[in-house]
């Protein structure tokens, strides 16, 4: 039982919430298929939106991008006239050589895994670190790159060279469609005294 002024405004706030068509009703569309990491929605032309989908994966798989694909083709989840075309976005490779000073040699795939989960999300299988991942027009700072080497037991001071620029990194920058993605790491190590 509901009074007839309850349900009147029940229904009211649902229509205001305005929610079924606008961009974060689309992304969170896009966002809920397995497999994606973010999306972002970039206008093309009208009502034509490109649907640019990172995945858990990098590059994302071609099975994830036509999950998505179908949810915007449906037309139970879009507004009429509203089109979209899917896409991954462009990835930049970031190519990396870490520097380390330790009290210990550490394992090599100890310190690849912390550096991937950085960069794609997730627990670590050998680090143990949870990281939520780069987004789609994300850029990393050198503090918070180097705090996932301090993060590991036996790290004393780090030092990493962008082999793009052959300088130390002080950002690994990408545009607004862009996501960072980890290329070639080389990993030295130095026992501290």
């Amino acid at each position: 039982y509901e009074e007839d002024d309850d349900y009147r405004e029940r229904l009211l706030s649902f229509i205001r919430k305005d929610d079924f068509g606008s961009i974060g009703y689309y992304m969170d569309l896009a966002n809920k298929v397995d497999g994606v990491h973010d999306s972002l929605l970039v206008d093309e032309a009208g009502y034509t939106k490109k649907v640019l989908v990172n995945g858990d994966v990098k590059p994302t798989p071609d099975t994830v991008l036509a999950a998505v694909l179908e949810q915007f083709t449906d037309t139970n989840n879009i507004v009429i006239n509203h089109t979209f075309t899917v896409d991954s976005p462009d990835y930049v490779i970031a190519t990396l050589t870490v520097n380390l000073t330790v009290s210990v040699e550490l394992d090599e795939d100890l310190i690849l895994d912390a550096l991937t989960t950085f960069f794609n999300g997730g627990s670590g299988s050998e680090s143990m670190v949870e990281y939520d991942g780069l987004w789609i027009g994300e850029s990393v700072s050198k503090s918070k790159l180097y705090e996932v080497f301090f993060m590991i037991d036996g790290v004393e001071d780090v030092e990493v060279i962008d082999g793009s620029t052959g300088e130390e990194v002080t950002t690994l920058s990408v545009e607004d469609e862009e996501v960072l993605k980890l290329g070639t790491v080389t990993i030295n190590q130095t026992t501290g005294s």
